[in-house]
C-alpha cells in the first residue's frame, strides 16, 4: 500500500477514536519513513489520546526537530509537556493533524 494511502487510512482511524488501530499504521509508517513530519504529528496525537505522553512527547519532539519553525508542532510538544508535568488534558484536537493534506 502506498504512503499516502496509508496515512489516510490511520488518519481515519484516528479521527474515529480507533487510536491502536491507527498506531499500529503509523509504527510501520514511521519504520519507512520516519523523517515524515505528518507521520511523527500524528502518531503523536494518537499516542496522546491514550494517554501514552511518554511517547507522545518522542515523537513530537522529533518532529519539531524536522520542522522547527511550525508553530502547531510546538505547541503539540508543550501540550505533551504539560501533561507529563501535571497529568492534565490541555491539547484537544477536533480536527487531527488539519495542517497537512492527505
Amino acid at each position: 500500500m502506498k504512503f499516502k494511502k496509508k496515512l489516510g487510512k490511520a488518519f481515519n482511524h484516528i479521527k474515529k477514536g480507533n487510536y491502536k488501530s491507527g498506531i499500529s499504521i503509523l509504527e510501520s509508517l514511521r519504520d519507512d519513513h520516519s523523517n515524515k513530519v505528518s507521520v511523527r504529528n500524528l502518531l503523536g496525537i494518537a499516542y496522546f489520546k491514550i494517554e501514552d505522553y511518554e511517547s507522545a512527547y518522542r515523537e513530537f519532539s522529533h518532529a519539531v526537530r524536522l520542522d522547527v519553525d511550525n508553530p502547531e508542532l510546538q505547541s503539540n510538544l508543550d501540550a505533551t509537556m504539560c501533561a507529563l508535568v501535571d497529568g492534565t488534558r490541555k491539547f484537544e484536537t477536533t480536527e487531527v493533524a488539519n495542517w497537512f493534506e492527505i
